[in-house]
């Protein structure tokens, strides 16, 4: 088992040779615009470079006011689709299942039923 006492002070002289520049830069909003806007890195990307999380650069473009690009590996959310224009609209057979899916809970019907149902290979899916 390791010593915490001698883990700590082992810690802290490899944080005295290699200098870790996490936030400063993610926590500058020219930063963050010229990365993201201007050369085009994703939030991983910045996240990689800030050695920082995705979320935090994420919050960052969030808090000031960055907005986000939308481009084709975004997760778009259920019920809506990414057009070529890079526009989202809603998806009418998305649509359908979503109403489905809140009709079958009002029933009663359990989640494991309504998965049940959806994955009987008589459903379609409409992605």
């Amino acid at each position: 088992m390791v010593d915490p006492a001698s883990h700590r002070a082992h810690r802290e002289n490899l944080n005295e040779i290699i200098e870790f520049q996490t936030r400063p830069y993610a926590e500058s909003p020219q930063f963050l615009k010229e990365k993201y806007l201007n050369e085009g890195l994703s939030a991983s990307q910045i996240a990689a470079y800030c050695r920082c999380s995705k979320t935090f650069i994420l919050t960052r473009l969030r808090k000031f006011g960055i907005e986000r690009r939308y481009g084709h590996t975004r997760q778009v959310p259920f019920g809506e689709k990414l057009i070529k224009s890079g526009a989202i609209i809603p998806y009418a057979k998305e649509l359908k299942i979503a109403e489905q899916i809140v009709k079958m809970r009002k029933e009663g019907k359990s989640f494991n039923q309504i998965a049940q149902y959806f994955s009987n290979g008589k459903t379609r899916r409409p992605r």
